[in-house]
């Protein structure tokens, strides 16, 4: 079963690898999705900093990730869909975990 994470960072669909730094605060992640990489090194620094948008800049970034993720057309508006609800239901969750809770309802099927 396919589980994707949102980097805080760059809010592209990442690799995490679960291995702790630093006493189990900082993971590394490791982005390669076409030309977009991305190295950084996450700590609670770059989870408290993550951003929270509004509704429009949010479903921007949840096509963007559509469009990486070859989401059908079906998928990609149950994915929107999902993204609207979370938004509206959880207002104080930053961007990335909106877009990584929704992303993966859709893929895991629900």
């Amino acid at each position: 079963m396919v589980y994707v994470h949102i980097c805080p960072h760059c809010l592209n669909p990442v690799v995490c690898f679960q291995k702790d730094y630093l006493e189990g605060e900082v993971k590394a992640v490791n982005v390669d999705l076409e030309n977009s990489k991305c190295h950084v090194l996450l700590g609670s620094s770059i989870y408290k900093n993550a951003s929270c948008s509004n509704m429009q800049q949010l479903k921007t970034f949840a096509g963007m990730i559509a469009k990486k993720m070859n989401l059908d057309d079906e998928k990609k508006q149950k994915f929107m869909d999902k993204v609207v609800e979370l938004k509206r239901t959880y207002r104080n969750w930053k961007d990335y975990k909106i877009l990584e809770v929704a992303l993966n309802s859709i893929l895991q099927g629900g």
